[in-house]
């Protein structure tokens, strides 16, 4: 008699694994929330942004005194 030595998953066993993956993938995704992280990258970049603009406008008030006026005709202008 020989004996059959049968190696591998069955269906059953491979659907269910791929279910398994499937809800962990979801779960994953919800608690990540790729756009709630993208949002909060944005928004760290626009803080950013103006804390540079701050500290700009404090230098150039500490240079000439004042604010630069703003000019129709010619843009921004130190006076």
């Amino acid at each position: 008699m020989k004996i059959k030595n049968n190696t591998g998953f069955t269906l059953i066993e491979l659907i269910v694994a791929i279910g398994i993956l499937g809800v962990m993938a979801v779960a994953a995704m919800a608690a990540l929330n790729p756009f709630a992280q993208f949002q909060k990258a944005n928004d760290a970049k626009r803080k950013a942004d103006l804390l540079k603009f701050k500290k700009l406008w404090k230098h150039i008030y500490q240079d000439y005194g004042q604010y630069p006026a703003y000019s129709v005709n010619s843009g921004y202008y130190y006076s």
